[in-house]
């Protein structure tokens, strides 16, 4: 598990996988969300793996409009912060 996966706090279960990184220049984030099954189980490549979560149903246009917008609004509070010097 990475500092930046999401986990479930009432389960304990990664509810996806994040990596972040920022720079001055740029943002990159990779997600990795399940949506089906996976085809080799953690455990079976991993001595402590997390323990799985759900599969996930969502259409891919409603999970691209609402990524899409939570950026939108993130590049809106970074452009504000750098525009006020902060």
């Amino acid at each position: 598990m990475s500092a930046n996966d999401v986990v479930d706090p009432a389960t304990g279960m990664k509810v996806c996988g994040c990596a972040l990184r920022v720079t001055l220049e740029m943002v990159l984030v990779q997600a990795s969300i399940p949506v089906r099954e996976p085809e080799i189980l953690a455990g079976d490549v991993f001595d402590d793996p997390a323990l799985p979560g759900r599969v996930w149903d969502v259409r891919r246009e409603d999970f691209a409009d609402a990524v899409g917008e939570e950026f939108q609004g993130l590049v809106d509070r970074c452009t504000s912060a750098v525009e006020r010097g902060v």
